[in-house]
């Protein structure tokens, strides 16, 4: 995947270093579509990824997150939101739960590729259409049997918490946080 990818597209040297972050997550899902699971392995390998590109230089991964324009969109807002969360959660935390956080943020909305792409294509955005995207969380919590390292509390609080909303407006739940 990173053949094809043409790396002077790439604003910057920092957006230049997350090209195989990106062909990951587009192979991965590829893969998906596929019936593949999450590859766990390479999974970790880019969370780490993340992991040393924000201790290098903070400043120029988050704006690099903002530069991956010739991605696609939801390989674009998978790893905006992985950097966004690590730079949240800042380095106080330990290691393996700044790992684990990163990768759930790699792949939140990955299982978006197992329903069927109509949806997003909707002229009107109806209660059945929500409801049927909204499932995308639980396909690819159907898909993690390979990633055994990556801790169950932040997969669940990541994944599933993401698109909750204080109002409880949100979804996979729709659990009211008030």
């Amino acid at each position: 995947m990173l053949g094809r990818r043409d790396i002077k597209r790439y604003a910057t040297p920092m957006a230049r270093r997350l090209v195989k972050v990106a062909a990951y997550l587009d192979a991965q899902l590829l893969s998906l579509k596929q019936g593949s699971d999450i590859d766990g392995r390479q999974l970790s390998r880019y969370a780490d990824r993340i992991l040393e590109l924000h201790e290098e230089d903070r400043e120029a991964l988050l704006f690099a997150s903002r530069c991956l324009s010739p991605e696609p969109l939801l390989v674009r807002h998978c790893i905006a939101v992985a950097i966004h969360l690590l730079d949240f959660v800042g380095a106080s935390m330990p290691r393996e739960l700044r790992k684990a956080i990163v990768a759930s943020g790699l792949i939140h909305d990955l299982g978006k590729a197992l329903v069927p792409q109509v949806l997003f294509k909707a002229p009107h955005f109806e209660a059945s259409h929500r409801e049927a995207i909204s499932e995308h969380v639980q396909l690819l919590f159907d898909r993690l049997h390979n990633c055994q390292w990556l801790s169950a509390g932040i997969a669940q609080a990541v994944i599933r918490g993401i698109n909750e909303r204080m109002d409880g407006s949100g979804y996979p739940e729709g659990a009211d946080k008030g």
